[in-house]
């Protein structure tokens, strides 16, 4: 990502100035160490806790009251359902990842206006690109859930889940891009926060309305998307405010949100190839669940694969975090025109990212014989 903020750096300088070139003879590679923690810090607190959000909805899903022979049914619909999220994530990330590089650069250069101007145009992508998913989960709910192979009772519970989620997809999406416009202000704060309230209100709303709390109707699984939908209409409702307020900088004015076709060039430009990398990953993975969604009708394989992917990703939640906070670093010393600090914060942010995974790789090696030991093994019915 870094080395696509710096491709157009130059197209910035000729048509709206920077300031004179700095040349530092040393980077301070202990403040840009602090500061590069300092920003992730958020990140990783507000990823933390998304991740218990997914462990939530498994553990819900895993005990469904009065429904206990439809357990590992629910466990695999909500764990395939996650991997749907997961792509409407990649897609956004066309628009997020050159959103953040952008207005890093801009706010580092101090051209408030075009980082203002990019926040309007991303918001507009983001609610419009929110609206067409939205239709076509709606509409095509069944022929979605029938290319998972799911199986039995967990192909009626994903197709009923991805039609409830279809109505917050647009606050979804504005939510997503205005984090990512905030990120690259250089305030990770913010998003942190809001994220924080999300995932809250996901969790309450999910566990009352799956089990009947607080005098709440009793739903069942369905109890576990419509928590969902309420959090992310609140999360969309509250960035779109924080974006009106004006955080880090920004701030996001309605005439900004008319269509401007060189700066939405510009966003996809950055944005697209990058989302594309993650495309292919995300195609890999998939198919694998739709292998062991075929192999095994009693969904017993693919929710015990959903469960471990969860605890997986407490390896690359961190990674992610810092990654998050290298982005705005390099591309706020570009715009300063300061390559040096842009390569010193890139390489510190891949020392201590990569550190951090390569931590948590070798625990779960080291660890994973006591895992299993203290766990039952899964019989599965040669029939």
């Amino acid at each position: 990502m870094a080395c696509r903020i710096g491709t157009e750096f130059m197209s910035d300088v000729v048509a709206y100035g920077s300031p004179p070139l700095t040349e530092l003879g040393k980077v301070d590679d202990a403040l840009l160490l602090r500061q590069l923690i300092w920003l992730s810090l958020p990140v990783l607190a507000e990823n933390v806790l998304h991740l218990f959000v997914g462990l939530t909805d498994t553990y819900l899903a895993n005990h469904l009251p009065d429904m206990p022979n439809l357990r590992p049914a629910a466990a695999s619909a909500v764990g395939t359902i996650s991997y749907l999220l997961w792509f409407i994530g990649l897609i956004l990330g066309a628009i997020a990842t050159g959103s953040t590089a952008l207005i890093a650069r801009a706010v580092g250069a101090k051209h408030r206006s075009l980082a203002n101007s990019v926040c309007g145009q991303s918001v507009v992508l983001a609610i419009l690109l929110g609206v067409v998913l939205a239709i076509l989960l709606y509409l095509g709910a069944d022929q979605l859930v029938l290319a998972t192979r799911l199986q039995g009772p967990a192909k009626h519970f994903a197709r009923s889940y991805a039609r409830m989620l279809s109505i917050a997809l647009p606050f979804n999406t504005l939510m997503l891009v205005a984090n990512a416009c905030l990120r690259g202000a250089g305030d990770t704060l913010s998003p942190a926060l809001s994220m924080i309230a999300v995932d809250v209100i996901n969790m309450f709303f999910s566990a009352s309305l799956t089990y009947g709390w607080f005098g709440m109707p009793r739903l069942g699984f369905n109890g576990i998307a419509l928590g969902t939908v309420i959090a992310y209409i609140a999360g969309g409702v509250i960035q779109f405010v924080v974006l009106q307020i004006g955080r880090g900088g920004i701030r996001l004015h309605m005439h900004r949100m008319r269509p401007h076709w060189h700066t939405i060039k510009r966003i996809l430009k950055i944005g697209v190839p990058s989302g594309m990398e993650w495309v292919l990953t995300w195609v890999a993975n998939f198919a694998m669940i739709i292998v062991l969604n075929q192999i095994d009708p009693t969904n017993a394989m693919p929710a015990a694969h959903h469960n471990a992917v969860r605890l997986e990703a407490m390896s690359y939640l961190g990674g992610f975090a810092i990654a998050t906070a290298a982005a705005t670093m390099v591309g706020q010393s570009l715009g300063m025109r300061n390559p040096r600090r842009a390569t010193r914060s890139a390489y510190l942010g891949y020392a201590l990212g990569g550190g951090w995974m390569t931590f948590f790789g070798l625990l779960f090696i080291l660890l994973g014989g006591i895992w299993r030991a203290g766990c039952r093994p899964m019989r599965i019915s040669p029939s």
